[in-house]
């Protein structure tokens, strides 16, 4: 469910549903979960010309996941936790390896699981409603293209190419461990026959359409950028002299966010303290408690503000820093910094997907010592500070302007009815 607003992930399908709402006849299937009722209500009375057909846990929904977890989920996850324990033993691994271990979707990339209430619910409402297209969205219901109707064209909608992510995870793994290269191959695999039984395949950058172009029938896929919607008068006003704030934007639940804030935190912050004594650093998004706990005893000045209503009033007279090392696709971070008129640095990873120019929009850098350097530069000039964001902000609605990219999206969709 693409609500509450509370990750970049349902900002995103928001955003674009949002306008294709207007474009389109839209019927939206997904599960509504104990908790999320208020926010489903939320939603209906903003979208109100949107069919919406939420799946509730019935019972039985509960009853076929008590058999998927006793037959397939639970005999992976002990899998995953035999494999894990077995090469912690065998080999000798840094905090960041083992972090990226632990935390890495490689053992299950390739273990598909569709529930049943979602083949149910997809193949019901094809029966009944007149439909053009449906569209598959995010890695876990990729594999839900097997059960779809024929007579129906069908859509998938790349949010992040996840062989690309775990390509990336190894290379921060210094070891050359076989069996992990094997089970990237295989769940690269997996990920691209599934795809390819798709009809048409979108990806939200043009870097991951190129990629993803060279794997599958190039006429096969279709980059489509998210929407962005402009923010012009709301935005206040920037401090760019004096700036002694950085802020990082994003939520504990996305690895590659807890992955990027633990580099930074390990190797980029006390080495900008000493030369910045006064410096904050503000963790915008959701973020456990224990992790809170462990951030606050091992650095000074470092503040969690959890999720916030309101972005704009705490993206404010800070250099605003991507430091993301994993993954792909589009980070709509980096939109909310640009359209509050931030100075952004980012790793080449980080802005990937947005055509920004270095030293022209942004600062660049895949070191520590490069990363810092560049905030150093932006936290000591207010000048370049100011003409970064402005170069950013003037880029950002020239080349990806509402009304152009809803337009691509739109006759994207009208190209797939016209092709047999």
């Amino acid at each position: 469910m693409p609500y509450p607003l509370s990750s970049g992930g349902n900002i995103a399908q928001f955003e674009m549903n949002n306008v294709l709402r207007k474009h389109v006849n839209l019927k939206m299937l997904f599960p509504v979960y104990a908790g999320q009722e208020k926010d489903f209500e939320e939603l209906k009375k903003l979208w109100q010309d949107v069919e919406f057909i939420p799946i509730y846990n019935s019972f039985r929904s509960k009853l076929d996941n008590m058999v998927s977890n006793l037959i397939f989920r639970k005999p992976i996850e002990y899998y995953c936790k035999f494999l894990k324990k077995f090469f912690f033993a065998k080999y000798k691994f840094n905090h960041t390896e083992k972090f990226l271990i632990k935390n890495s979707k490689i053992f299950v990339s390739g273990a598909f699981d569709v529930e049943a209430k979602y083949i149910r619910a997809i193949n019901e409402l094809v029966d009944i409603k007149s439909l053009d297209i449906v569209q598959v969205e995010f890695h876990t219901l990729l594999p839900i293209v097997s059960y779809l109707p024929k007579h129906v064209k069908n859509v998938y909608v790349n949010h992040e190419i996840r062989y690309i992510r775990e390509e990336r995870e190894l290379s921060l793994i210094k070891k050359n461990i076989p069996f992990f290269n094997f089970l990237l191959t295989k769940n690269k695999g997996f990920e691209c026959s599934f795809m390819n039984a798709y009809d048409k395949v979108v990806t939200v950058s043009d870097d991951d359409c190129l990629e993803l172009q060279k794997v599958l029938p190039p006429t096969k896929v279709y980059a489509s950028p998210l929407t962005i919607k402009y923010k012009g008068s709301g935005v206040l006003e920037q401090e760019y002299d004096n700036m002694n704030t950085l802020i990082f934007l994003g939520g504990e639940e996305h690895f590659p966010n807890k992955d990027g804030i633990d580099w930074f935190l390990e190797h980029c912050w006390i080495n900008l303290q000493s030369k910045y004594p006064n410096l904050k650093l503000k963790i915008i998004g959701k973020w456990t408690d224990e992790t809170h706990k462990e951030i606050k005893e091992r650095y000074s000045n470092v503040y969690c503000s959890g999720f916030v209503p309101d972005l704009s009033k705490e993206l404010k007279d800070a250099v605003f820093i991507v430091p993301i090392r994993i993954g792909s696709g589009m980070r709509m971070k980096i939109i909310d910094a640009v359209q509050n008129k931030l100075p952004f640095v980012s790793t080449t990873i980080g802005v990937e997907g947005l055509n920004f120019r270095k030293e022209e929009d942004f600062l660049v850098g895949d070191s520590p010592d490069e990363f810092c350097t560049a905030v150093e530069r932006l936290l000591s000039s207010g000048e370049l500070s100011r003409k970064l964001a402005r170069n950013a902000n003037d880029y950002l609605n020239s080349e990806y302007s509402y009304e152009k990219l809803i337009n691509r999206r739109v006759n994207f969709y009208k190209d797939v009815m016209t092709h047999k």
